[in-house]
């Protein structure tokens, strides 16, 4: 390669050094062609008078040469679009189609992982194929590209799913598929164009096989005001259309974030850097995945029907604070930019309001074990997995959901309770109600998909299902309403809209049959559903549908139909007179073809459709009967009338029965085989086109009505949410009074005081696991926040004080969700927040020992709990010497006691405070116990006392650990 000069009568060195500018250029020395040329204006380089000179750039050396040829400026090509970035992205692979295609992409999507589409697999490119390949443990090779090899990795089209889990839920990256579609523009001579359709990060999964359906999946965008401190909460999940607001204070930013679980996060770009900002203390960065938008994002305009979502919840005004609104606009223009030209159906905004929720923060969330238990982070050994009754996945999702954010609303409350005990006592009812609710399918992810276009016709009989389910348990509960009436559930039920139109649309449309025989097809060839509807996808792609979903199917001349079905009505009667036995065969061979065709929507359910299924049937007589007439005039019965892909319409026949056919039916031979030979034949080749073309037609009517489907059922999406969500109200109802006749839980008494009253309570977690055990858990009762306001717990290790502590605060919660709980008595006041100071963690990443964990947890409890609020504490003040231990928990105690008067079951080792504490009017002792054989042995009662325990039997409790 060698550097040449510029010889044009317009072009001069003068102007090229007036410009300050340099041109450089490579040719092949042997052959004189340029195959390449590059221009580098970004630095000007001072022109000399001679020709050649020496340019060092950071790509390569040029030095002088003795052989020379001269190049028109005006033959030089274009200007190439090749990215400014020449330290990252150089070379041949920008005269590739497919190498331009991954480079433009990785320049636009700078921080995803570009997954191209060729052919039937996905491939990896260049540097992102060195680093991805070993984390998909996929084969790292080379491809060419002009003379150079460069990074490759690939893997087939059917195993998407299992890659994107590994990159988007185990490394929390972002993907961005680079899809390929048929180029219709002839002048450019390129088979096929790539662009990037869609950008798949954690908190925007669409249908991935991976996303946990008992679970929601958050997209969650904060905004930060730095003069007073207030975060914006903004949260969605794209699956469902679910949409929250919250405004939080920056300090109790972790305990929100620990109730929403969100499985990514949108920040201000700012943060990007600012990596010492208070911020970041709140943000757990090992947890959560992060993505960034720019300042201009979180200061949009949110659009006009998201606005008139954000102003008005059932017909009244709203109000939204700035930072709630930013964090909005940042989340819609996140996700406008991911999904690229579809954005998701969002429900009307819930604004989560700490006034009208139980506060649970993180640690009373781990340490009670609401959603995943402590000692291996699953949901076996949760309370949600030890109450979960629900049928339905939407209903699982919900009881998620109330778990997390109870209610403080007494009438909310008692409301369900009512419903609840509806179905307690009408276990019939709730027998066939269950029943009914296994055929319901997740409707709000179903309809989501729909509106997405992520879906196939076994989508729309999903939903058929569900809203035929629907309309049986309005009937039934309507029935049974009438001999036992509840206004709760009454209230409830006449919320459920029936949807008979859609249901009716689908009958009408889809061929259940066909379906079930496309399923069956599918299994023995190993394909799979999203194959088929990643097929429908593709052919929507490059196919214009009519937006009007009321407007039929017709054809534009009505004496055309007429015509065509009295044709065939002629050819059938003229076919029977040739004799009946003939007609019998041809028949059955032509059922038999369209059979195998297998067409998803109904013949009845258009006109068009069923005078082309008329033509086709016309057209597979004819090739039937031509087929016949050539075995016969031929003497040839193994000759068959085949299509292929690659050569079109052929006649197949068997080398042992040569007859002829280039003489008889001047035919040419294509191919020949061991057995058979290959010919066309003209008659053939144009009856086989018709065929092809009445199927294109039919194909193309069946994605116009499928279309017609979607948007019929798109249109209807609100309604649809509206009754999913009334369902999910009847599955939690009846799969909490199911639990409760399991269990034997009571109905709690719920009002306004600060009474706490329990009679032979239960942890609900530990009872379960012992009765696999097949053993008894112990009751016990509480009665604190009346006269008793602050429990002080004395006795053995291993008695059984911590599940005391936690069986109460979790009795609260059930309450306040409307579940009956596990007592033979409840009255409990509201609570407004739940504290637990349970359980010993450190965190050394952050320097912190479990001692200052435990003080950072007590002193939350101290300055944030009310008088409404419910505390749980054990062992406060270990870990330290023993007098700095007790000043500690007899500090915690007063204020406990006369500042936050709130209810307090206080656990501790330090008997001592007992005396300590005999003046605190609202303080009472209680204490477990033991029990010690006449031989030595002993064993723990479990049941809670008044009085002291001052022996804490830590010996025994070290014998029974080996020591």
């Amino acid at each position: 390669m060698i550097l040449g000069s510029f010889h044009n009568s317009n072009t001069t060195l003068s102007k090229l050094r007036q410009s300050r500018c340099f041109c450089i250029f490579y040719c092949n020395v042997k052959t004189k062609v340029v195959p390449s040329v590059n221009l580098f204006f970004k630095k000007p380089v001072q022109a000399t008078s001679q020709t050649f000179c020496r340019v060092k750039t950071r790509y390569s050396l040029i030095i002088r040469s003795k052989k020379t040829f001269t190049l028109s400026v005006n033959n030089l090509p274009n200007i190439s679009n090749k990215p400014q970035n020449y330290t990252l992205y150089k070379g041949p692979e920008w005269d590739s189609t497919v190498g331009k295609a991954v480079r433009l992409a990785q320049l636009k999507y700078p921080e995803c992982v570009i997954l191209t589409r060729v052919g039937s697999f996905w491939e990896l490119y260049f540097e992102q194929a060195t680093q991805v390949a070993p984390l998909l443990d996929i084969k790292l090779t080379k491809k060419k590209f002009g003379q150079e090899y460069m990074p490759f990795a690939g893997f087939p089209l059917q195993h998407l799913d299992r890659y994107l889990t590994t990159l988007v839920n185990d490394h929390g990256l972002a993907v961005a598929i680079c899809e390929e579609f048929l180029n219709d523009n002839n002048d450019e001579k390129i088979k096929f164009k790539r662009r990037v359709t869609r950008v798949i990060t954690p908190g925007t999964l669409i249908d991935e096989s991976f996303l946990q359906q008992d679970q929601n999946n958050f997209l969650l965008a904060l905004s930060l005001d730095e003069k007073t401190n207030y975060v914006g909460l903004a949260w969605t999940d794209i699956t469902t259309g679910q949409f929250f607001m919250a405004m939080s204070g920056l300090e109790s930013l972790f305990n929100n974030l620990a109730r929403i679980r969100p499985s990514e996060i949108v920040l201000n770009e700012q943060f990007k850097v600012q990596k010492n900002h208070p911020i970041w203390l709140q943000l757990n960065r090992e947890k959560y995945a992060f993505a960034y938008e720019s300042a201009e994002s979180f200061d949009a305009i949110i659009p006009q029907p998201l606005q008139s979502n954000l102003q008005y919840k059932d017909g009244n005004e709203e109000v939204f604070s700035g930072v709630e609104l930013q964090a909005s606009a940042a989340l819609h223009n996140y996700i406008s930019k991911n999904l690229i030209e579809r954005f998701p159906k969002i429900q009307l905004p819930i604004r989560i309001n700490p006034d009208d929720t139980m506060i649970i923060d993180e640690t009373a969330l781990r340490s009670l074990e609401i959603m995943t238990s402590i000692r291996n982070n699953s949901k076996t050994g949760s309370l949600i997995h030890a109450i979960g009754r629900t049928k339905t996945k939407s209903g699982t999702r919900a009881l998620d959901q109330w778990l997390r954010f109870p209610t403080t609303s007494l009438s909310k409350i008692n409301n369900r309770l009512d419903i609840v005990e509806y179905f307690y006592r009408n276990t019939h009812l709730t027998g066939d109600i269950r029943q009914i609710l296994q055929e319901v399918d997740d409707a709000q992810r179903t309809s989501q998909k729909i509106s997405f276009d992520y879906c196939g016709p076994d989508d729309f009989l999903k939903l058929k299902r569900t809203f035929e389910a629907m309309g049986i348990i309005k009937t039934r509960l309507r029935k049974e309403l009438k001999i036992a009436p509840n206004l709760s559930l009454k209230a409830l039920v006449e919320r459920l809209q029936p949807q008979d139109d859609l249901i009716q649309i689908i009958s009408e449309a889809v061929d259940e049959d066909a379906l079930v025989r496309d399923k069956e097809m599918t299994i023995k060839s190993g394909l799979t559903m999203n194959d088929i509807n990643l097929e429908i996808e593709s052919m929507d792609s490059v196919t214009e549908f009519s937006n009007n979903e009321n407007k039929s199917v017709e054809l534009d001349n009505e004496e055309k139909k007429i015509s065509t079905k009295n044709s065939i009505k002629k050819k059938r009667k003229n076919r029977k007179k040739d004799g009946d036995k003939k007609f019998v065969d041809i028949n059955s061979e032509v059922q038999d073809l369209i059979r195998a065709d297998n067409w998803i929507i109904k013949k009845s359910f258009s006109d068009e459709i069923m005078s082309l299924h008329n033509q086709l049937e016309t057209q597979y007589f004819d090739m039937i009967e031509l087929q016949k007439r050539w075995r016969t005039e031929l003497k040839s019965p193994s000759l068959e009338l085949r299509s292929h892909p690659s050569f079109g319409f052929i006649v197949a026949v068997k080398r042992k029965n040569d007859c002829n056919l280039e003489q008889v039916l001047n035919a040419t031979r294509i191919q020949h085989f061991k057995s058979k030979k290959w010919f066309i034949v003209q008659a053939w080749t144009h009856l086989g086109g018709k065929i092809e073309e009445i199927k294109s037609k039919i194909r193309e009517t069946e994605l116009s009505s499928f279309q017609i489907i979607r948007n019929k059922i798109s249109d209807n999406w609100d309604l649809t949410i509206r009754n999913t969500n009334v369902i999910d109200e009847i599955d939690i109802a009846s799969s909490l009074a199911v639990l409760a006749r399991e269990q034997n839980f009571v109905r709690p008494i719920m009002n306004h005081s600060n009474i706490h009253k329990i009679v032979g309570g239960r942890h609900p977690i530990v009872e379960s696991g012992l009765q696999t055990k097949e053993r008894q858990f112990v009751k016990n009762d509480c009665d604190v926040g009346d006269k008793e306001r602050v429990l002080l717990l004395t006795g053995p290790n291993m008695g059984g004080k911590s599940t005391f502590l936690r069986q109460n605060a979790i009795i609260s919660i059930l309450a306040q969700i409307g579940s009956f709980v596990p007592a033979d008595y409840a009255e409990i006041g509201i609570v407004d927040q739940v504290f637990s100071r349970v359980g010993a963690s450190d965190n050394l990443y952050r320097d912190q020992s479990t001692f200052m964990i435990e003080m950072i947890e007590t002193a939350n409890i101290l300055k944030n709990a009310t008088p409404r609020s419910f505390v749980i504490m054990d062992e406060i003040g270990r870990g330290t010497t023993t007098l700095d231990g007790i000043a500690i928990s007899y500090a915690t105690l007063y204020q406990l006691h006369y500042v936050k008067k709130c209810r307090t079951l206080f656990a501790t080792h330090f008997h001592e405070l007992a005396n300590m504490t005999k003046h605190f009017e609202y303080v009472a002792c209680y204490c477990t116990d033991s029990q010690e054989n006449e031989d030595g042995s002993f064993y723990y009662l479990h049941k809670v006392k008044k009085g002291v325990n001052r022996n804490s039997a830590a010996i025994r409790a070290a014998q029974l650990a080996g020591v």
